[in-house]
């Protein structure tokens, strides 16, 4: 059974159906004239993309294609050949002038090769596909080319022993003295506590010390004397000194006496020692007398001064009668002067004098100063200077010296100074 539709307009198209038990499917159209273009719709929107499919599989490799033309003969130099056996090395001649550059070699043979030539040595073909290259392109020197010293790492002759230039060497195989420059010396002293060279000029005060100008000069230092002591002028001292009294030296302060004295005895040296503190030169042995008349005193009678050693460095002259001491009558006696021989330089030092009376009338002998003299008891020394003492059994003056180890200790303590 067939299903007759309507007519179609021109252009249209008609579509048969069939129906084959109960059921209609297409049996195919039947198409009209070709109607006339219409006008072109709208463009509808675009749909989603749908996903990417698969990749296929690979195709069959190509057949490989003809081998190129052969490329142009190079110009690059063949290999060099074979180095032959080195000869004998001949004795070495003088030095001789450097020769003239000799003519270029010939080129070598082109090497063999196939491929497309893009660049030699860095140096691009022409366009004919030639590379020219230049000596400089090989490391090679050019034909015109003039060796220096320099290039041959050489020295040249007009560079030695210039400034500069390098050092010769003498016949010995060393540097000449007058190309070698002038060294420090590692030991020479380049500053002195603190200041520096050529030349340094240091105060006292730059090595901690004082000036001489301070020696001896107020509130500066004490000098010393020959003998490692301090002057007695720089020694402050309480109460009186004997220069404040006249004197250069005594036996001790005249101030400490007793009153009254005590007289000499006969042929007794009686010796006082008297400390000197700075040199002194002196001229008189001084007593106090507290009374005296000339025929107390007899010839041989007579005053030494007698160094630490028991040396005689000066004496008075014979004192009979009142020649040396004069008379005193007067109420608490004098001060004495007795002149020595000559004056004598005494240095630092213990000195003592020594009185040797050689007494006529007794009642006349002279009445000399003394310390306490009551206690019998020696002066007692660590050493071997004996302040006092005596001297008896002598038959004359000691002209010459004395035995200090043998002053006799006795109570009395004659006063004496020197002047």
């Amino acid at each position: 059974m067939y299903l007759q539709l309507p007519t179609v307009a021109e252009g249209g198209e008609l579509t048969v159906w069939r129906n084959s038990d109960a059921v209609w499917s297409a049996t195919g159209g039947i198409v009209g004239p070709k109607g006339d273009k219409g006008d072109q719709g709208i463009q509808g929107i675009q749909g989603i993309q749908g996903p990417q499919g698969d990749t296929g599989a690979t195709g069959a490799q190509g057949d490989t294609g003809a081998t190129g033309a052969t490329g142009a003969d190079s110009t690059v130099p063949g290999p060099t050949g074979p180095q032959g056996d080195t000869g004998d090395t001949g004795p070495q001649g003088p030095k001789g002038d450097t020769g003239d550059t000799g003519p270029q070699g010939p080129a070598g043979q082109n090497g063999e090769g196939s491929g497309t030539v893009t660049a030699v040595n860095a140096v691009q073909p022409d366009a004919a596909g030639n590379v020219t290259l230049a000596a400089t392109d090989v490391g090679a020197a050019t034909a015109s080319h003039t060796h220096t010293p320099a290039s041959l790492g050489a020295v040249a002759t007009s560079s030695v022993g210039v400034a500069s230039g390098v050092a010769s060497l003498g016949t010995d195989g060393k540097v000449p003295s007058a190309q070698l420059p002038t060294l420090a010396d590692p030991n020479a002293v380049t500053s002195v506590n603190g200041k520096s060279g050529p030349t340094v000029t240091l105060t006292a005060a730059d090595v901690s010390a004082l000036a001489t100008s301070t020696r001896g000069a107020n509130s500066g230092v004490a000098e010393l004397d020959s003998t490692g002591h301090v002057p007695n002028a720089r020694i402050p001292y309480f109460g009186f000194t004997p220069a404040d009294l006249g004197l250069k030296a005594w036996a001790f302060d005249p101030a400490t006496a007793q009153s009254g004295g005590r007289a000499l005895t006969n042929r007794v040296l009686r010796v006082t020692a008297i400390p000197v503190r700075e040199t002194i030169t002196v001229s008189q042995v001084i007593y106090h007398v507290l009374g005296y008349e000339g025929t107390g005193l007899n010839s041989g009678s007579s005053i030494g001064v007698y160094n630490a050693a028991g040396t005689l460095v000066a004496r008075t002259p014979n004192m009979t009668g009142t020649a040396v001491m004069i008379d005193v009558h007067n109420s608490g006696g004098q001060t004495v002067t007795c002149a020595l021989q000559s004056s004598v330089t005494l240095q630092p030092g213990v000195y003592y004098v020594g009185f040797y009376p050689v007494i006529g009338t007794a009642a006349n002998a002279p009445v000399l100063m003394t310390a306490d003299s009551t206690n019998a008891a020696p002066v007692v020394t660590l050493n071997t200077v004996k302040p006092f003492g005596l001297i008896s059994g002598l038959t004359s003056f000691p002209s010459a010296s004395i035995s200090v180890s043998a002053l006799e200790t006795d109570p009395i303590k004659y006063w004496a100074g020197l002047n």
